[in-house]
């Protein structure tokens, strides 16, 4: 890990500033020959020198240059970062030149493997550096955020700490044999496991709703057909996503996009109009909608505000929904009154897709309802790996806490306990595995 690397920190031409970036032991020594300043370059640290980038003995920008001295950077080593304009030719001439200077390119997140392997970072803060880049929506930056600043390892941690007190108290009875565990020191070790226990089953029961809050939640639109479903779609994605005919079945399979509501990512889907008909095609179609209302977080119900046999129909409808729903009254620019009677629903929005009229209201609707059930704790699981390793340490704490309340042997419950201590590391990724670090990082771009 002692030689250096270098990397574009970020997508030459994204914006009109380019930065690239060196970490390692030769990284200022590196950067000075490719970067003049009056002020020689680390002299300064955390001071941005303002200076000219020379490459070959020519000088093809100007720019910034920052020196953070190890171990107060974010990789713990010295870093430096030029900050040039965002021309890819520019950013390529300065790592190419770097590289010929003894640095090497960097790979998927060598930078943030770096700060973890040098203590900036535990593992779970450095899967949450990916989570960041690619948040979408405020919901999931806020997430993101919060993991990146160690919210869940401080929980992870607390839960150790638990679980090392328990131990503790047991291994001095072992140590001791002669001197059994009292009746007090066995109830307080009961009722901290069972604090660990109670706590980590929350995580990973609210494992779904975290999971939900990073993809998008699903949000299915149902109804029959030609009521103007693919039209509403192609209107909240804001492009024509969907095929819209007047001719009824023209959607024969699921149609999906992303969008934002409310500062939440929803995964819109439209699916194919309920009602009978002898077409193979169609009727593959019309299976898939009635998986899809199973799978769906919420359902949009939309009916023609045009038809008078739109009432009995959303009765019909409601009856195969499992999930909230809303219920859309689309096409009231073709209704002189839309109060017509579609029953006494609380969430109920009448739209028009051919003027848009409502289409706001519909989207503030899906925001709120989503935000209802959706939020979950101060603190969600997101990963897998997460919520397989919590799920580990709650069946070997509640292991031990059986074990205790059976009178087993201490050396049994001092196991489990010690299970649970290793799952509770392996989260914060202290003696984890060399291929669960590459399959962590192989989810960064180059340059994080």
């Amino acid at each position: 890990m002692g030689d250096t690397i270098v990397a574009a920190a970020t997508a030459p031409g994204e914006s009109g500033i380019g930065i690239v970036r060196l970490s390692g032991s030769q990284s200022v020594n590196i950067a000075r020959r490719c970067f003049s300043s009056t002020e020689t370059l680390g002299a300064r640290p955390r001071f941005a020198e303002l200076g000219k980038v020379v490459v070959d003995g020519e000088v093809i920008d100007e720019g910034l240059g920052l020196v953070f001295l190890g171990p107060k950077s974010y990789t713990g080593e010295d870093v430096v970062e030029i900050q040039c304009h965002g021309n890819p030719l520019i950013i390529q001439k300065i790592i190419k030149f770097a590289v010929s200077c003894g640095a090497r390119v960097a790979g998927p997140g060598e930078f943030t493997k770096r700060a973890f392997l040098n203590g900036r970072l535990d593992l779970m803060q450095a899967e949450a550096v990916v989570d960041l880049i690619k948040a979408e929506s405020e919901v999931e930056l806020r997430d993101a955020y919060g993991q990146a600043r160690g919210r869940l390892s401080e929980l992870v941690k607390r839960l150790k700490e638990q679980v090392v007190s328990a131990l503790a108290l047991i291994e001095v009875g072992l140590d001791f044999s002669d001197e059994d565990i009292d009746e007090i020191g066995r109830v307080r070790i009961l009722e901290g496991l069972k604090g660990v226990l109670a706590e980590a089953t929350l995580l990973v029961d609210q494992f779904e709703a975290g999971g939900r809050r990073m993809r998008g939640s699903m949000v299915a639109i149902v109804g029959p057909a030609n009521v103007g479903k693919s039209t509403l779609l192609n209107h909240l994605l804001g492009e024509e996503r969907a095929i819209v005919s007047s001719r009824p079945g023209t959607t024969r399979d699921t149609v999906e996009g992303h969008a934002v509501f409310g500062g939440r990512s929803v995964r819109l889907v439209d699916t194919a109009g309920i009602r009978d008909s002898e077409d193979v095609i169609e009727l593959e179609g019309i299976s898939k909608t009635k998986q899809k209302i199973q799978d769906a977080n919420l359902v949009l119900l939309v009916v023609d505000g045009s038809d008078e046999d739109s009432p009995a129909v959303l009765k019909d409808l409601i009856l195969k929904i499992t999930c909230p729903f809303i219920v859309v009254v689309n096409k009231i620019d073709l209704v002189v009154d839309h109060t017509v009677a579609l029953g006494d629903y609380p969430q109920c929005v009448f739209v028009s897709g051919h003027t848009s009229e409502g289409l706001r209201d519909l989207q503030a609707a899906v925001g709120a309802c989503l935000a209802d059930f959706s939020e979950g704790g101060a603190v969600a699981l997101t990963r897998d790996r997460h919520a397989n390793l919590l799920g580990e340490v709650c069946a070997k704490v509640a292991a031990a806490i059986s074990g205790l309340e059976l009178g087993h042997s201490d050396e049994c419950v001092a196991v489990d306990l010690h299970g649970a201590l290793g799952d509770c590391g392996l989260l914060l990724g202290e003696d984890v595995d060399e291929d669960v670090l590459d399959a962590v990082f192989s989810e960064f771009c180059i340059g994080k």
